[in-house]
């Protein structure tokens, strides 16, 4: 859900840039774009601070994370510094403020505000309760009691299977109690480790629900489309210099 309104904020934004190929401000409606760029990939980006193990729980660490890549400016980062508390709301806020500063300037449509901010508050609201996950795990005492509960009765098949299937032979080896006991342990401990896991959350690498990367990725490529998409002035001048050359040969 958090990667479909990043894409519905892009889509608004896009469409919104009417003059991204004039000639007199064609270039700063470019740079503007990228500067929405920049913000959605690193809003997206931090959606999973604190969730998932590669990002880490470190705002400072993921903070100097999107500096290097070029997604926040070192000044942005510093600014940043101040809200680490609430670094996801902080972002998505800057998207307003920027929404709000480009409606000044006449660059974006004004009939599209109402649909850019009513997308806004929903990934707020969908970042919120992605980072609302942590909340809602099973509670500790639940589980102890469920790790408890299965070790008892581990323990007491493991010494009552050998017992009870206990056949009268003269070989020294119990092979059908060991195989028993064996298959009996491996299954409810199996289900304890893949709690576990489970329990880590969807992002955790292990568990192979949810891979970060490839959504990351996907709005990464998403954002570089939907925004360069408007953009003629190269292709019109690429067509030209080949008419150019073509000339020449001739």
């Amino acid at each position: 859900r958090v990667q479909g309104r990043l894409h519905d904020v892009a889509l608004v934004l896009a469409s919104s840039y009417r003059k991204v190929n004039d000639q007199k401000i064609g270039q700063q409606q470019r740079e503007m774009l990228f500067k929405w760029y920049r913000y959605l990939n690193a809003i997206h980006y931090m959606g999973y601070f604190n969730l998932v193990p590669t990002i880490g729980t470190s705002a400072t660490d993921a903070l100097q994370d999107l500096r290097v890549v070029g997604l926040l400016t070192e000044q942005e980062c510093e600014q940043l510094q101040f809200s680490t508390a609430k670094l996801r709301d902080t972002l998505v806020s800057w998207l307003a403020q920027l929404w709000h500063e480009e409606l000044d300037r006449g660059w974006v449509q004004e009939l599209d505000s109402d649909v850019f901010m009513r997308k806004v508050c929903e990934l707020r609201g969908v970042l919120a309760q992605l980072s609302d996950m942590q909340d809602l795990r099973i509670s500790q005492m639940v589980r102890v009691m469920m790790v408890v509960v299965t070790n008892v009765l581990l323990g007491l098949a493991l010494i009552g299977y050998p017992t009870k299937m206990y056949e009268q032979t003269t070989e020294c080896f119990q092979f059908w109690p060991l195989v028993a006991s064996y298959l009996y342990f491996i299954c409810y401990r199996g289900m304890l480790h893949v709690m576990f896991i489970l329990d880590k959350g969807p992002f955790y690498a292990k568990g192979d629900c949810v891979n970060v990367d490839a959504l990351l990725i996907s709005t990464e490529r998403y954002l570089f489309l939907v925004f360069r998409s408007p953009f003629t002035q190269q292709k019109t001048i690429s067509l030209e210099l080949n008419q150019h050359i073509s000339a020449d040969d001739v």
